[in-house]
């Protein structure tokens, strides 16, 4: 069963309302000249909109509102292609990603409610509602790129402010209605209920061919190599490992430069073993020397943008945090040694203080870097770095 007719003998509002009265589910199709536009009805509900005169794809709306990072859709759309296109692109995005689901369906929604108002212009052409249902498969099948919102929108409310809109354009002399006679659009995959028009400007912009590869491409441009931000952290990080591996090259030389056993049994004529020699002076170097050398090789590859260095330079961040630990841990050890047969209280608290405000001093600098890191700002900048990256 379907719906037929003129668009001047029954207009938008009275169709979205004899639809959302009957709870229908459907598909809408409006045709005015060259242009066409699609409503998707679900048990009455809008879920889905589309309008040749709209060529941005939904992807690029959510990558330009910051709710995802290019790397993130390409790897969504990579995925939904080696799985046969089972799952709706949003679907992989919240459920693989962590990107919020209720972030999606606003920018979704607001989007649709845009495609839905500005149909309210189209006062000539033709409307053909078919009922049928509509399930998620139905949707990867006509574009696999497809989002459709989890709660639909009323199709009264549309009616309403879609009326309101196009009354108060009227009355301010702003509609302007596209001629039929318009060229029409260059032919492109229905990348359609997931388009709106572009915020900055009330007419749409010219049509930019799309085919299916460049959709998977970052709508971004960035400069060849790292950005001015992952310079820095690079360089800083190196800079701080590099003092730190100097200190614990110093520290080693001082090890094994004296023989420390002989030293330390000398004044009690009490042979000491080289493990506790070991733990009083080689350790903490040794410790210091390692954990360095790993995080200016972590920052070294950050800088170059190499695969999975942001983890190794976080890594290489807890990996300071755990010597500033243990090196204070040791000192605390140290002035334990240094009591009396009968300390007093006061003795270890001042000994606990100094070490616990020794620790916070000296992994504040990695706990920084692993708070930076952490951030969305900088590893959406390197995604996006490392991705033109592998382009260039």
């Amino acid at each position: 069963m379907s719906l037929v007719g003129n668009m001047e003998d029954l207009g938008l509002g009275e169709i979205l309302q004899i639809v959302s009265l009957s709870r229908k589910s459907g598909v809408l199709t409006l045709q005015s000249g060259v242009r066409e536009a699609r409503v998707v009805f679900r048990n009455g509900q809008v879920i889905r909109a589309t309008s040749t005169t709209f060529q941005q794809n939904m992807g690029e709306v959510l990558v330009q509102q910051g709710v995802i990072d290019p790397g993130v859709l390409k790897r969504a759309l990579s995925i939904q292609a080696d799985e046969g296109y089972t799952q709706l692109l949003g679907v992989i995005m919240a459920e693989r990603f962590g990107v919020s689901a209720d972030a999606i369906e606003a920018v979704v929604r607001e989007q649709i409610e845009n495609v839905v108002y500005s149909l309210f212009a189209w006062t000539k052409g033709t409307f053909r509602f078919e009922m049928q249902e509509v399930a998620q498969g139905d949707a990867i099948k006509v574009n696999p790129v497809q989002f459709m919102l989890r709660q639909g929108l009323n199709p009264q409310f549309l009616a309403m402010e879609g009326s309101r809109i196009i009354d108060e354009k009227r009355h301010r002399g702003e509609l302007d209605e596209e001629p039929e006679e318009a060229v029409a659009p260059e032919p492109a995959p229905y990348y359609d209920y997931d388009l709106a028009p572009p915020k900055a400007s009330a007419r749409p912009e010219p049509a930019v061919p799309s085919l299916w590869p460049e959709l998977a491409e970052p709508f971004s441009v960035f400069e060849s190599g790292p950005s001015q931000s992952i310079e820095v952290t690079a360089r800083l990080t190196m800079a701080g490992g590099g003092a730190a591996l100097a200190y614990g090259i110093i520290g080693l030389l001082n090890y094994y430069g004296k023989d420390w056993q002989a030293v330390l049994s000398e004044p009690d004529l009490v042979n000491v073993s080289k493990l506790s020699v070991f733990f009083r002076f080689g350790f903490i170097p040794w410790t210091v020397t390692l954990s360095s050398l790993y995080l200016v090789w972590a920052a070294h590859q950050f800088r170059q943008l190499r695969k999975d260095s942001l983890k190794r330079l976080t890594e290489g961040s807890w990996c300071g945090v755990a010597v500033a630990v243990i090196y204070e841990a040791a000192e605390f050890a140290n002035w334990a040694r240094l009591a009396s047969s009968t300390p007093s209280f006061s003795f270890y608290v001042v000994g606990v203080v100094g070490s616990l405000l020794g620790a916070l001093l000296l992994s504040a600098p990695f706990a920084g870097l692993l708070l930076y890191l952490k951030s969305d700002g900088i590893a959406r900048e390197f995604r996006k770095a490392s991705q033109l990256q592998s382009r260039t």
